[in-house]
């Protein structure tokens, strides 16, 4: 999958930055929690106060453990909080918490109770460590193409780099 695809690209060392505009822990946590499992100790969650500018909110901490709803949506009672053989499609065992020491509480959820411009918001900060290998970019007849932004939008580029608080390289 895509998610995936990314991780792998990322250079050992390198960082990842998984956002969402939702709250809903199975776009989220789950997401995150299936990337910590696929690929162990080659990937780490960065606490979200390391990745946020200065002045910025912590958010809330993200959940370790979440509820999965019914997939028929007929009754907001019926959910499910723990995998097992009796679940119905399109139900995968992804979407359910494991419980185990991912350190998910890192991530972070944006309420708006956080600031005037949060309506519900999500961000996982992923590390990749040294040792981690990496898939090669080029493959099967691809060739990426990448724009220099500074130079075909110079103004663009300065206002991002001052708004954001970059330093140009």
């Amino acid at each position: 999958n895509r998610r995936n695809a990314l991780l792998e690209l990322l250079k050992p060392g390198g960082r990842l930055v998984y956002s969402t505009c939702s709250l809903n822990p199975i776009e989220n946590e789950a997401v995150v929690q299936a990337a910590l499992l696929r690929f162990g100790p080659e990937l780490s969650l960065l606490p979200a106060e390391d990745v946020l500018p200065p002045g910025c909110p912590r958010g809330s901490p993200g959940l370790e453990d979440w509820f999965v709803p019914d997939p028929s949506f007929e009754s907001t009672a019926v959910v499910h909080h723990e995998l097992g053989s009796h679940l119905p499609a399109p139900l995968e065992a992804s979407m359910f918490a494991t419980g185990r020491p991912l350190h998910l509480r890192r991530c972070a959820r944006f309420w708006p109770i956080h600031g005037p411009y949060f309506g519900g918001f999500f961000l996982a900060a992923f590390a990749k460590t040294a040792s981690a290998p990496t898939k090669p970019l080029v493959s099967s007849g691809f060739t990426p193409h990448f724009v220099n932004v500074a130079e075909t939008a110079p103004e663009g580029f300065d206002d991002l780099v001052q708004f954001f608080g970059l330093e140009p390289s």
